[in-house]
């Protein structure tokens, strides 16, 4: 998640200390937050836009490439596991078919 936190934040001529205060955060977490590094629960969200007079959606932006939990993404496992100086095979093996349970094969 994006945010213009800092950017606000400056425009007023606020230190995070004094951010955290308003809106009952540490500065280690208004750092973090404009970081990008965590994202605010909703509360402190819509703490931080009344604190601002602003729309929680003109402080926080989502980025287009996150997908919410809904969605399902296809996610591929491997396993590896090496008994001999052999080359080995890397198969893919698809999530519907149960009867190969070891992908990889020495040669």
């Amino acid at each position: 998640m994006r945010n213009n936190l800092r950017q606000l934040r400056l425009e007023y001529h606020m230190l995070q200390d004094h951010l955290g205060k308003k809106v009952d955060l540490t500065r280690q977490s208004i750092i973090s937050i404009e970081k990008g590094k965590t994202a605010p629960s909703l509360k402190t969200a819509f703490k931080i836009a009344q604190f601002f007079n602003r729309k929680v959606e003109d402080i926080f932006l989502i980025d287009k490439g996150i997908k919410s939990r809904g969605t399902k993404q296809k996610k591929t496992t491997y396993t590896v596991t090496i008994t001999s100086d052999s080359p080995i095979e890397i198969v893919k093996v698809s999530r519907n078919s149960g009867h190969n349970k070891h992908p990889y094969k020495n040669r």
